[in-house]
């Protein structure tokens, strides 16, 4: 279950800054979380809670060291912020995904690469035009632009929509929930001891483990994707995908989108 992870730990060599040292640290939890799987379950997954916050606290601290518009407006100390940015990307990717197998059948590889020294994660997409392949290659992964009548698509919206399908009507409640995670695994209820994860034959654990390491990896294969290139170039995508971000926020935090 770790093994997918770990292919960052040959490659923190060149992280660099504040972000890069909270990568760090991310791939460091889930080295205890591994440890700790068998012995303290539920500290292990607070393990793994820990490195998801850590991982997306890299990419709000990437988004500020890079300039983004709105970026100053991220809290790296905010709970929320970070617990909530792994599902507003899920739900950009399930809004886009549709339309980009339509131009492009297959899923796009991420191959690694080295930019300026540093170890990075560029896309390679597979084309074919009249029956020729060829491969394309962005000079940032995240170098382009998703419109609307040419207008840039506002994914604010995205996020209540995706978790509606996955059964979750009440978003804003589920995303403070999910928030909170750590707590209900770690504090009494009132009633009984949290440990409920104590045996692990029940495929409880595993399952959580699980989830936790699929958003971990996905936050830092995204920092690959970003941090690595040029600060001058700031990817289109990127603060497309952040203008909305911001508005979710402002929504969970009360205020109408």
């Amino acid at each position: 279950m770790f093994s997918e992870i770990e292919q960052f730990n040959k490659r923190t060599s060149s992280l660099r800054g504040s972000s890069g040292s909270c990568v760090k640290s991310a791939l460091y939890h889930v080295e205890m979380a591994k440890k700790l799987a068998c012995l303290d379950p539920e500290m292990s997954i607070f393990r793994l809670i820990t490195a998801e916050e850590e991982a997306a606290t890299a990419i709000i601290l990437m988004l500020k060291e890079h300039g983004y518009d709105g970026s100053k407006r991220l809290s790296k100390n905010n709970h929320l912020h970070k617990q909530c940015l792994h599902t507003y990307i899920c739900s950009v990717w399930d809004a886009i995904k549709g339309d980009l197998h339509l131009m492009i059948p297959e899923m796009p590889e991420m191959r690694w690469t080295e930019v300026d020294g540093q170890h990075a994660i560029k896309l390679m997409f597979k084309i074919n035009i009249d029956g020729q392949s060829f491969v394309a290659e962005p000079s940032s992964p995240m170098n382009f632009q998703v419109s609307n009548n040419e207008e840039p698509h506002d994914f604010s919206g995205e996020i209540f929509s995706f978790l509606e399908e996955k059964g979750f009507s009440d978003t804003v409640k589920h995303l403070k929930e999910n928030a909170n995670l750590r707590n209900k695994l770690l504090y009494s209820d009132g009633n009984k001891i949290p440990n409920s994860l104590s045996d692990t034959s029940n495929g409880k654990y595993d399952k959580l483990a699980r989830y936790l390491l699929s958003k971990t990896n996905a936050l830092i294969a995204m920092y690959y994707m970003t941090a690595p290139y040029k600060k001058a170039n700031k990817a289109h995508f990127l603060q497309q995908s952040l203008d909305g971000y911001l508005k979710v926020l402002d929504h969970v935090k009360g205020r109408k989108l």
